[in-house]
């Protein structure tokens, strides 16, 4: 522990990080950062496009919604 972490230099598919440091001595060496979650966190992009697509969806239900019942007043 005690390490600062001078600069990134690589990720995998698991999130975990090498990166070159050095500790409180001043000793310098590549570190292994891991995080503690295993669950990959969504891009801001990706959440966004799927609230976009669930408001849309949404939005066309209550449309489809409205026209159905105004067809049915219109033919009686």
């Amino acid at each position: 522990m005690g390490w600062t972490v001078e600069y990134a230099s690589a990720i995998n598919n698991k999130g975990q990080i090498i990166a070159f440091g050095q500790n409180k001595n001043g000793r310098g060496g590549t570190v292994l950062l891991t995080p503690k979650s295993s669950k990959p966190v969504p891009e801001p992009l990706t959440m966004g496009g799927t609230v976009i697509a669930g408001a849309g969806l949404a939005y066309l239900r209550r449309r489809q919604g409205r026209l159905r019942r105004s067809s049915f007043n219109n033919n009686d």
